[in-house]
């Protein structure tokens, strides 16, 4: 019997080591990207949890020592945080020589592409055996709790160095509301990070943890962000367009534009998660998967238990073994955006509404449906990306739909449709005009626009639609205030009064959960 190989992720916490926290997302990013992938994967802290059948994945070796890492499996992958300069393993080896010697020697994933690149250069391997491996979006990122006030205006996350005390001082004396904290870490992060405003990204000092998920994890929770040109930014297609970069010495003046850019900021916040969910993790993971040299993927094969008869055959010679099983096709995508004719997402689904307007610089959509028509579950599709796929009832885990609810025909159409197709807890997330935004009507292809109760049917209200099955249970529902709105919210005033107040609200942002009726 031939089953998928398991994974471990390794991420070592040795006691009085700093920095370990600053990897935590970077680990969550790679154990939910390869479950969504169907591996069987766990995350582990102790290189007495990894086993010679899994696979394992290191993250943050530099913390260990010499004995620790001599200890590991043979077949470990090194999924690589830390910066590689130029000119050798980049002052790797003076200053962790035994994690050089493993990077040397081990399959590596380099967060950096110029760390990458650095390497291969400087140890003359296989291109093969380093490869760019960044981190990606996962719905876990999205977690900081909604803030009753964004009254930090610039929210800065590291050490401190003479350059940058200038710097905040300049910002403040310019009358800019800015905050700093050095290291700060969990639920503490996330309500600072949802308080701000905007977010400042400033290239690592040289003796500064790696936290090379942060800028994934702040434009997944729709924070502005304002960051100083790296090399790596600037070579990054897929983030640089929802960021605001600049040069050191011209962020002052740069963010002093933002401050007094409402629309501009609520512009980045968009286009910063659409950017990063552009960037699936699983869709990275599952390519770095592929390129990894064929022993350490290979299906383990378990044996069953012989009949009591075969023990008389034991001495017989062992007959030739089965030639490796062929690798099975990629799985169909479990992920539909109903958005793909406007914004693609890799490794998504990307359908087209009929008769709306194809950017010309975005991908050709997957496939042109109306997700109205009931017809559409069940229905076969031959896609060039992904060959003969069916839309089979239950058969995804998620469906992205911004905006679209606002410009089907039939609302309580599309939204059965989609319940059918999600599998139970599968879930749909949704970004649609507030009825009483300046925006609301602005694209012509709207149809409707929504306000706090436009879901209520679809959810407590599912018996009256006819929903006795299955209905949708609403996780969270956030709005996006305009400089109105988040100056009432600034003074006290209470929420109802604010979603009742004109030009107060841009937009809603819902994720709704399919569950069964009891």
């Amino acid at each position: 019997m031939v089953s998928r190989r398991p994974i471990r992720v390794f991420h070592p916490r040795p006691s009085g080591v700093p920095g370990t926290a600053a990897l935590d997302d970077l680990v969550l990013i790679t154990v939910e990207a390869l479950k969504d992938l169907g591996h069987d994967v766990s995350r582990v802290t102790d290189a007495g949890q990894t086993d010679a059948e899994a696979l394992t994945i290191l993250i943050g070796g530099h913390m260990l020592d010499g004995r620790a890492l001599d200890a590991l499996p043979p077949e470990v992958v090194v999924y690589n945080a830390l910066p590689v300069r130029t000119g050798g393993p980049g002052g790797l080896a003076g200053r962790f020589p035994d994690y050089a010697r493993l990077l040397a020697r081990n399959p590596v994933w380099d967060v950096s592409g110029a760390s990458g690149e650095t390497l291969l250069r400087a140890s003359g391997r296989d291109p093969q055996s380093v490869q760019h491996v960044p981190p990606g979006w996962v719905p876990a990122l999205g977690r900081c709790p909604p803030a009753r006030a964004h009254d930090i205006g610039l929210l800065f996350i590291g050490p401190m160095d003479r350059a940058r005390w200038r710097l905040m001082a300049e910002l403040e004396a310019q009358g800019m509301d800015v905050r700093h904290v050095s290291e700060v870490g969990g639920q503490k992060r996330d309500a600072l990070v949802a308080r701000a405003q905007m977010v400042l990204e400033l290239a690592p000092l040289d003796e500064q943890p790696p936290e090379p998920t942060r800028l994934v994890y702040l434009l997944a929770n729709r924070k502005v962000v304002l960051a100083e040109a790296t090399p790596d930014l600037e070579a990054d297609v897929a983030l640089r367009g929802g960021l605001r970069l600049a040069a050191f010495e011209d962020l002052p003046r740069a963010c002093l534009r933002l401050a007094h850019d409402v629309d501009s900021r609520h512009a980045l916040e968009q286009r910063g998660l659409d950017a990063v969910r552009r960037r699936d993790a699983a869709t990275i993971l599952k390519r770095a998967l592929a390129r990894l040299p064929a022993d350490l993927t290979a299906p383990v094969r378990t044996t069953m238990a012989k009949p009591a008869a075969a023990d008389r055959l034991a001495e017989a010679p062992a007959p030739d073994p089965d030639p490796p099983p062929e690798a099975p096709p990629g799985p169909a995508p479990t992920v539909l955006n109903l958005d793909g004719g406007r914004n693609p997402v890799v490794d998504a689904l990307n359908l087209a509404l009929p008769g709306l307007p194809v950017p010309g610089d975005a991908a050709p959509p997957d496939l042109v449906a109306d997700p109205c028509d009931p017809t559409l579950v069940g229905r076969v599709f031959d896609t060039d990306r992904f060959g003969l796929l069916t839309l089979a009832p239950g058969g995804l885990t998620r469906i992205l739909a911004p905006w679209v609810p606002a410009r089907v025909a039939d609302l309580t159409a599309l939204m059965t449709t989609c319940l059918t197709l999600l599998a139970e807890n599968g879930i749909m997330e949704i970004l649609v005009p507030y009825d009483l935004s300046h925006g609301a009507w602005a694209d012509p292809a709207n149809r409707r626009a929504f306000n706090e109760h436009s879901f209520t049917a679809f959810t407590d209200g599912h018996a009256a639609i006819g929903w006795t099955e299955a209905r949708f249970h609403l996780e969270s529902l956030e709005f996006a205030f305009t400089a109105l709105g988040e100056r009432l919210e600034a003074e006290g005033t209470p929420v109802e009064t604010i979603l009742a107040t004109p030009r107060a609200v841009d937009a809603m942002r819902l994720v709704l959960r399919k569950r069964v009726v009891a």
